[in-house]
Order: structure tokens, then C-alpha cells, then sequence
């Protein structure tokens, strides 16, 4: 388990393919419909939600493709190649 994962609270998760989930509330504003993007930091590194690529509905998810931890390779412990994605549990509060 990384360390950023095993220090951190509940907000993140991993799953059986090292997919980083992570639980984000938002407060839904009338304001919230006129910026570009919902900006998170997960461990040092910024995600730039698009919100014109959201639904209005009180819960989703929105993915980040390939810019997790890597996945394990069982044949090469030294092969880095198979990123994981981010996955971003979006609630709106």
C-alpha cells in the first residue's frame, strides 16, 4: 500500500488493480457553473475537473486515465509502463 494512501484518511482508496479512488465534496453554488474547472491535489499532484463535462446530479465520477501509480507487473517488478487511473467520486453537497 503506498504511504500517501496508508497516512491519509478515508478519502482514498485503492482497488484490486491500483486504481486511486478518491472522495471529493463539493459545494454546489450558482458560481460553481461559471469556472472552467473543479481543481483537487491528490499527494502533490493537481486534477483539473472540467465542469462543463459534469452532469447536475448529486453524485458521480469522473476518471483520469492512466495518471495513477503504476500497476504490478508480475513478470517485471522494474516495469513502470501500465499506469493506473485516478478516480474521482465527485459529491455534490
Amino acid at each position: 500500500i503506498p504511504d500517501f494512501i496508508w497516512k491519509s484518511n478515508s478519502n482514498y482508496t485503492l482497488d484490486h488493480e491500483n486504481n486511486i479512488h478518491y472522495n471529493l465534496q463539493v459545494e454546489f453554488k450558482k458560481m460553481l457553473l461559471q469556472e472552467q474547472n473543479i481543481i483537487t491535489e491528490i499527494y502533490d499532484k493537481q486534477f483539473y475537473i472540467p465542469v462543463d463535462k459534469l452532469k447536475i446530479k448529486k453524485e458521480q465520477m469522473y476518471i483520469f486515465k492512466g495518471q495513477g501509480i503504476p500497476r504490478v507487473n508480475e513478470k517485471d517488478i522494474y516495469d513502470n509502463s501500465n499506469i493506473s487511473d485516478v478516480v474521482i467520486h465527485l459529491e455534490f453537497i
